[in-house]
């Protein structure tokens, strides 16, 4: 059988996720009240040529969760390139069981600063990766459990991810993130688009 789109069987899971989600939205956003160090350091904010390693973890906007790995570099525009490693999970309900369908996938792309604060601990940023990648469907099995045959296919991806991002400094070299991000992937026989709503943490690798 072909792998169905299966919202509305997980519309629950849905709600609670995204409500999760803006509870932490609303819970860091209030954090960006307090006000930063008022310190010469926050000159080394954004600084062209400073480079850092960054993790995110999040949940899909269907049963699912995703992470990231990867390499920034900060520009003199205040913007930033990036690279790095992604994987996704979907899980789609079919029976009593769930068939997973991952992604594994490399981007490259950057993201341009739109706000920060005036204490220069909160940032906001959208960007845009290419990515390519590979996706495996029920980890490459063609027949279910009852004998159901599998029709989608594992198929090699290619397209780009658009994000929303927001950084909140806790000092100049430790900083956290949240946001949302929007996968268009061609190639996949199931459904090009995945939503993520992730959080994550950046070490600045050459701070002073």
């Amino acid at each position: 059988m072909e792998i169905e789109n299966t919202y509305k069987a997980n519309k629950k899971r849905n709600i609670i996720g995204f409500v999760k989600f803006l509870i932490l939205l609303m819970l860091l956003l209030f954090m960006t009240i307090i006000p930063g160090r008022r310190t010469m350091l926050h000159a080394q904010r954004y600084i062209a040529g400073f480079s850092a390693v960054e993790a995110r973890f999040g949940i899909t906007e269907i049963d699912g969760y995703c992470a990231n790995f990867g390499l920034s570099k900060y520009t003199k525009g205040k913007n930033r390139w990036m690279c790095g490693a992604d994987y996704l999970q979907r899980n789609y309900a079919y029976s009593d069981m769930r068939i997973p369908l991952r992604q594994f996938t490399l981007t490259g792309g950057g993201n341009i600063l739109l706000f920060s604060d005036p204490t220069k601990t909160f940032f906001v940023s959208v960007g845009v990766n290419l990515a390519l990648g590979y996706e495996l469907i029920f980890d490459g099995r063609k027949t279910l459990p009852d004998g159901a045959a599998i029709l989608s296919e594992d198929k090699f991806l290619y397209g780009a991810m658009l994000n929303v991002e927001c950084e909140y400094y806790f000092d100049n070299d430790k900083i956290g993130l949240f946001g949302v991000r929007q996968r268009a992937m061609l190639g996949s026989t199931v459904t090009p688009f995945h939503s993520e709503f992730f959080v994550g943490f950046k070490h600045i690798l050459n701070s002073k």
